[in-house]
């Protein structure tokens, strides 16, 4: 055979991690493997293209190719035996054609890997066909013990082959591992210096790198390496061990599993003058941050694969805050037609859901275009393509003559926040907000009255946001919340104990979490009489540091986002849909697609629930302990049986002493801040920037000690402002911060109170929760201008510090469960929130007899592991009467599968 470099290429749709079909271990007992082959397992010299070597091309040396890679570690793994590896080549990769001497050999193992010389001899059907023919050729006459491995594709757009060959071995229950997602520029000859002299055809094969990863693909497929990395991986216990229950009545059904709950968000809109930066962000526009692969105009389909492991009932697009700057008109149509770029626009988006297997859900732009624009949405997606619809008619002349039928629309994005630095800088007010979202729901209801639109909530202010409500309410059919808990975003060294209580705070909030948004929308039912569900668009821990590791990407956030889930999926929270802040890429992917499609401990969380649930919930009777916590920053204590509210100390700790502005003031480019009298001025002439000028600090470790931070104390700050604006100004935001004087780099601890916006005197207030060890707080000025200036005078006034006793929750059970059925199967999913210890658990099933029960376990060595992470599948549970025993590790999720 000629080498692998000339073919015909299409793109798998089934590439990524590998897929075992049965069961059992492959390697159990082998000692002789055979080998179909092409270049990649073993090729002659070539000199013309300076290749040397016999064996697997293009490794620089024999025992780094993939098959010997794997020998050795068959070797390690199961030395009972010795492991010899004999090559055949196939005598056409067209016609998979066998020579005579393969099929008289005997072997315990055949590893078969063809397919990267067919150059379209045939139709991919017949290909695949074949290529069925050979795999029972060989199962009949050299080993029933086969492993199928997928075919390298360097660049490829297409390769009918690993279609096909996945599609053969599944029908015939045979092991197979793709390496699609391997075939990167990174793992072949063109990044090995070493080959450097080599020619292309040479170069186009796998390097040192790239043959690892295929034999580390290939020996994935052995329980005794699941074994020991799960061993390896395992926290250790550090405290005695607890004792649990669990009890399931199976006939006892609470409601349709929602996983409209499992949502995930996709960037589609530009951050260019949302952000800080002022050119395109052409990664979002051309590929979705990785979701889409422009100029092959199609979804990334290992990202499709991945996602739809997650099974989201929804994907939330384009965003986020950079829908203020978005025009959706601008993303749909032939791509010559649209403006730089845009390669991922609306249809794309769409497309991608269709293959995920979701509902598109879409964010309207607040702040571009107006309520027509967004009639004309709903009737580009959902009308007929007839001429009384004239976008349809355009959707039909693109390539679309059907319907979309979207679903899910939502009313812009935290409309409060304007549209940042984009010109014209724009601003909702409440009631401008109000009316035009009022406007934009019944102009698209008109259009499509059986579509869903959301309000968000939030933001204006608790009168202005009623005001909303009251206006809006009566035309929308959910209610939006964001949640976003923790919130720890310093990066300084952090001892033991401190990181154990951040992630302690991940393990205390879902209950939190959901417990306001109740109160969010029982607050919203008594206002506006209209008993909604809501919808959480967006939710994360918010944790924004990267020392000593990005916290937002740990299992601690993986174990907040699950048990946020288990809480979101019953009935009695009212959860329509929610979506995780963001799955791929960008600041806070899971799925990094830039690092070989790296996938972090939130992506393995979604997947083992989304892998272990049925069809309908059960209620579970749990007896657990119940842990306490002290609260950590946005997380309130936990402790006891009762839920209190929070408590103003009458004592006003700030004066006028703390003042630290010179007398001239101080001065920044449009602004000068002085001390007038009694008030603070914030004196704007022209101002374009965002600054937050320092104007006061308080030393609170002078405070009495009952009262400082580390005895759980929050402080309340309210102050008296007004604003007077020259005539033609642009808006902005305005209030005062409350910041650790450490500042937000090191101690990201701070909160913002906003809204000052009318020339008479307003009162507001805000309660800021320090770290245990601030030793000193700075007040300072928040204004947030645009690009337009702005003229004119914010006074503060009558500035109060107060302490708080904090509102408490009661303590946390130690174990969260959601437990769910199909007609054969019982599903319970079970998070251990202690960190430090193991809890032997019993479940037991009522109305339902188990013949068999499968343990998987998602676990990493600690809790705030951002890296090592292993899910497992493969673990029988002994079986007694209906009850399993099983001992749950530390921060982890263990799911039981009881079958009939």
């Amino acid at each position: 055979m000629n080498c692998v470099y000339k073919f015909f290429l299409i793109i798998s749709l089934f590439c990524g991690v590998f897929t075992q079909v049965g069961a059992g271990d492959p390697f159990e007992g082998v000692s002789k493997i055979l080998v179909v082959g092409n270049s990649l397992s073993r090729h002659a010299p070539l000199p013309a293209e300076k290749w040397n070597g016999n064996w697997g091309m293009a490794a620089t040396t024999e025992d780094k190719d993939y098959l010997h890679v794997l020998k050795k570690e068959l070797d390690r793994l199961y030395p009972e035996k010795p492991h010899t590896i004999k090559i055949f080549r196939p005598g056409n990769e067209a016609d998979m054609t066998l020579g005579t001497e393969i099929v008289k050999e005997k072997a315990d193992l055949v590893i078969v890997q063809v397919g990267e010389n067919f150059r379209g001899q045939c139709t991919p059907g017949d290909l695949g066909a074949k290529y069925k023919i050979m795999l029972q050729t060989l199962k009949k006459r050299v080993s029933p013990n086969i492993i199928c491995v997928g075919t390298w594709a360097l660049g490829a757009e297409k390769n009918p082959c690993g279609e096909v060959e996945e599609a053969a071995a599944h029908q015939l229950n045979i092991p197979y591992v793709p390496i699609f997602d391997l075939a990167k520029v990174g793992n072949s000859g063109f990044h090995d210096p070493n080959l450097a002299h080599t020619g292309d055809p040479v170069k186009w094969h796998p390097s040192d790198k790239g043959m690892k990863a295929i034999a580390d693909k290939i020996i994935a497929l052995s329980p005794r390496l699941s074994k020991e990395k799960m061993k390896a991986l395992r926290p250790k216990s550090t405290a005695p061990s607890e004792n649990a229950s669990i009890s399931v009545d199976c006939n006892r059904i609470t409601g349709k599993v929602n996983r409209k709950v499992m949502g995930q968000f996709i960037e589609g809109a530009d951050g260019q003058y949302i952000w800080a930066n002022d050119t395109p962000n052409m990664e979002i526009r051309n590929n979705g941050d990785g979701a889409w692969l422009s100029g092959k105009e199609c979804p990334d389909p290992q990202v499709v694969k991945l996602m739809a492991a997650l099974k989201p009932g929804v994907i939330r697009y384009p965003g986020g805050s950079e829908v203020k700057n978005w025009n959706w008109k601008k993303v749909v149509g032939p791509m010559s037609n649209r403006d730089e770029g845009w390669h991922w626009g609306l249809v794309e988006f769409i497309r991608f859901c269709r293959e995920v297997g979701s509902e598109p859900q879409i964010c309207l732009s607040e702040y571009v275009g107006g309520p027509e624009d967004q009639r004309d949405m709903v009737e580009f997606l959902n009308s007929p393509a007839t001429p009384d619809h004239p976008w349809a008619m355009k959707r039909a002349e693109w390539g679309h003559k059907e319907p979309f039928k979207v679903k899910y629309f939502e009313l812009g994005n935290e409309p409060y926040d304007g549209n940042r630095r984009v010109k014209p800088r724009k601003q909702w007010d409440a009631l401008g907000y109000a009316n035009w979202a009022k406007t934009t729901a019944q102009l698209m209801k008109s259009v499509d009255p059986s579509i869903k639109i959301g309000l968000p909530n939030g933001g204006f202010g608790k009168e202005n946001d009623d005001k909303i409500n009251r206006i809006v309410g009566p035309y929308v059919d959910f209610v939006i919340y964001h949640s976003y808990s923790v919130g720890y975003a310093g990066n300084r060294t952090l001892s033991p104990s401190e990181v154990d209580c951040i992630m302690r705070a991940c393990m205390a909030a879902a209950p939190q979490s959901m417990a306001i948004l109740n109160k969010c929308q029982q607050d919203f039912t008594r206002l506006t009489g209209r008993d909604l569900e809501i919808a959480i668009t967006e939710y994360n821990t918010e944790m924004q540091s990267e020392t000593p590791v990005p916290f937002r990407k740990s299992m601690g956030a993986g174990l907040f986002c699950s048990d946020f889930i288990f809480n979101m999926m019953q009935p009695k929270n009212k959860v329509l849909l929610a979506n995780y802040w963001q799955i791929v890429n960008g600041y806070w992917g899971s799925i990094i697609t830039k690092d070989n499609y790296k996938l972090l401990p939130p992506y393995y969380c979604f997947k083992i629930i989304a892998e272990n649930l049925g069809d309908n919930l059960l209620e579970p009777k749990v007896v657990c302990p119940k842990i306490d916590f002290e609260g950590f920053y946005h997380v309130r204590p936990a402790k006891g049986n009762a839920h209190t509210q929070s408590k103003t100390l009458p004592q006003n700790y700030y004066n006028s002493k703390y003042v630290f502005l010179p007398p001239e003031g101080m001065k920044y480019p449009g602004l000068t801040v002085k001390r007038v009298k009694d008030e603070i001025h914030f004196i704007m002439d022209k101002y374009t920037q965002s600054n937050y000028p320092g104007f006061a600090t308080i030393n609170i470790d002078s405070l009495p000690e009952k009262i400082r931070p580390e005895s759980g104390m929050a402080y309340e700050v309210s102050f008296e402002a007004c604003l007077k604006k020259s005539d033609g100004s642009a808006s902005l935001n305005l209030g005062i911060g409350v910041m650790d004087a450490r500042g937000w780099d090191k101690a990201g601890s701070a909160i913002g109170i906003e809204g000052v916006d009318k020339p008479q005197w307003e009162k507001f207030s805000g309660i800021y929760p320090p770290l245990k060890d601030t030793k000193q707080i700075i007040l300072l000025g928040r204004l947030l201008a645009g690009n337009d200036p702005v003229t004119g005078v914010m006074r503060v006034r009558n500035i109060t510090f107060k302490p708080v006793i904090q509102e408490t929750f009661p303590a946390y059970e130690a174990l969260s469960v959601l437990t769910s059925r199909t007609a054969n199967k019982v599903y319970v999913a079970i998070i251990n929130k202690y960190t430090d210890r193991q809890v032997r658990t019993k479940i037991a099933l009522e109305n339902f007899v188990p013949s068999s029960a499968t343990i998987s376990r998602l676990v990493t060595p600690n809790a705030f592991s951002a890296t090592d992470v292993f899910l497992s599948s493969d673990e029988r549970a002994a079986i007694s009467g209906n009850s399993v025993d099983v001992v749950l590790d530390p921060h982890s999720i263990t799911a039981i599968t009881f079958e009939k």
